[in-house]
């Protein structure tokens, strides 16, 4: 009996040893995954930003209007990061439709600088209709 018994505590503990030594490697691997990784604090990440950048031009958007869309992004930035912010525009104003065109009644603004009102009218034919701070407008056709 009692060889029994230390047979049953030697297999107890090589399996407890087992489980602890896979324990200790899927640890390491987890601290080395999230290591390498760029964790952004909460609400600091891109999409919340932009979500809060545009909260309030989204309550002033009519529902059911296809809205174009214009942008900075000829100036300074790649076109890679361009469409970025414009699919992150859309993303933020969703269910809105935006479309990455001047040619509709409203067109969104999101500009990485300040913009004037003159820039616009001149270069573009449009005209502030509230500008909401942080590069974020409301602009419309000037001839409407």
């Amino acid at each position: 009996m009692r060889h029994f018994c230390n047979s049953t505590r030697i297999k107890s503990a090589l399996i407890l040893l087992t489980a602890l030594f896979s324990l200790i490697s899927v640890a390491s691997l987890v601290i080395k995954q999230l290591s390498g990784m760029n964790i952004e604090p909460l609400g600091k990440d891109t999409v919340t930003v932009y979500e809060k950048r545009f909260g309030a031009l989204r309550k002033e958007l009519p529902p059911h209007e296809v809205m174009g869309y214009i942008s900075d992004e000829g100036r300074s930035m790649s076109a890679e990061n361009a469409d970025e912010r414009y699919t992150l525009t859309q993303y933020a104003l969703s269910p809105f439709v935006i479309e990455y065109t001047t040619e509709r009644r409203l067109i969104i603004g999101n500009f990485s600088r300040g913009v004037t009102g003159d820039e616009l009218q001149k270069r573009h034919h449009l005209t502030i209709v509230n500008d909401f701070g942080d590069g974020v407008v409301l602009l419309k056709k000037r001839n409407e």
